[in-house]
């Protein structure tokens, strides 16, 4: 028995070290360009963050246009989250109306970066 034990301790903690060298397969968020967010770093802002929706007005961090259906080309694809700790995968956004990492303005033209949303996990 306790070899048996012994055996299947040491089996998961080698699955647990090859399941992090491993990196998912998924479609990279970020595509070459001046104004598209790099390592899912844009302006010094982490592309995961606890973010605050503010209008046009307010002078918002950063300028965001959302893609309709049907349009390609964004420079991020947002992912809004409940607990953005909860995940690495870049552009999990948790929407707070306090104590966030920076603002958002939704506009359609003269934007800072485009976003594509997708449904929640």
């Amino acid at each position: 028995m306790k070899k048996f034990l012994f055996t299947l301790f040491i089996t998961a903690c080698f699955a647990t070290i090859n399941a992090q060298e491993i990196p998912k397969p998924t479609r990279p968020p970020f595509f070459d360009s001046d104004r598209k967010p790099k390592n899912c770093m844009f302006k010094g802002y982490s592309m995961n963050a606890r973010v605050r929706i503010i209008n046009e007005d307010s002078r918002p961090t950063f300028r965001v246009r959302v893609l309709e259906d049907g349009q390609g080309d964004e420079d991020l694809t947002v992912r809004f989250v409940t607990n953005k700790r909860s995940t690495c995968d870049c552009g999990q956004w948790e929407i707070v109306e306090s104590g966030e990492d920076f603002t958002v303005a939704f506009v359609e033209s003269d934007e800072d970066f485009v976003v594509r949303i997708t449904e929640p996990y």
